[in-house]
């Protein structure tokens, strides 16, 4: 399985970010500070549309918010789609003959 690794990209700030062309990856981990609050989880949905995304959202997200209502808006933006935030839970990924991994959640 292929990782695309992304952490701290801080799109609050305005500089917009695209993957670089030609990268070959299975499943995307945003690895904390990526926009605030569920822009971040938009903005994934987004950017990587057809593959599986694990968001763990860092300070950034939850900067001058209440942590637990940014939490359910981050959950119910990602609700039905690739996106999968994980805030002390996880998942467990298999791949089964699919162009993309299964993910299962734990929780």
């Amino acid at each position: 399985m292929k990782v695309l690794v992304l952490s701290d990209l801080h799109l609050e700030f305005g500089e917009p970010y695209l993957a670089p062309a030609g990268l070959d990856f299975d499943v995307v981990v945003l690895a904390d500070d990526i926009d605030s609050g569920a822009k971040a989880v938009e903005w994934a949905r987004l950017a990587f549309s057809h593959t599986p995304v694990l968001f763990v959202p860092g300070n950034h997200e939850f900067y001058r918010r209440i942590h637990s209502e940014e939490l359910k808006a981050m959950k119910a933006a990602a609700a039905g789609s690739n996106v999968h935030v994980l805030d002390r839970s996880s998942l467990v990924a298999r791949r089964r003959w699919r162009p993309l991994p299964r993910l299962h959640r734990v929780d």
